[in-house]
């Protein structure tokens, strides 16, 4: 057999065919989840039509502020599970994990 020799166009082709089926894919996956369901409605008026990451965002963004999800409830949000995460983490198990890797630290020290 005869070793194949594969020129720069043709994988520059390849790459731009691979690039344009991924963007493909992509608007595919977006126009048939269920967790854009805000994007239904224009989905129905034109169902050939491309999605820009743009305009998804910009659609995303207007959903947002129609709903009213504020901010506060967001911020809330994290600070009670960093409250959770405080409270589940004690001192008394922190200074036992510490004193743990210690001892393993100076024991793979000691033995070769």
């Amino acid at each position: 057999m005869t070793p194949t020799i594969i020129s720069k166009e043709i994988l520059l082709l390849n790459n731009k065919m691979r690039k344009l089926f991924l963007e493909k894919m992509q608007r595919d996956r977006i126009k048939s989840s269920s967790s854009v369901f805000w994007l239904q409605s224009s989905l129905k008026q034109q169902p050939d039509f491309k999605l820009e990451k743009a305009e998804i965002l910009e659609m995303t963004l207007n959903f947002m502020q129609r709903h009213n999800f504020s901010s506060h409830a967001v911020n809330s949000g994290f600070s009670m599970c960093e409250q959770n995460r405080r409270e589940s983490a004690r001192p008394e198990d922190l200074q036992q994990r510490h004193e743990c890797q210690q001892e393993r630290h100076l024991k793979a020290l000691v033995e070769p």
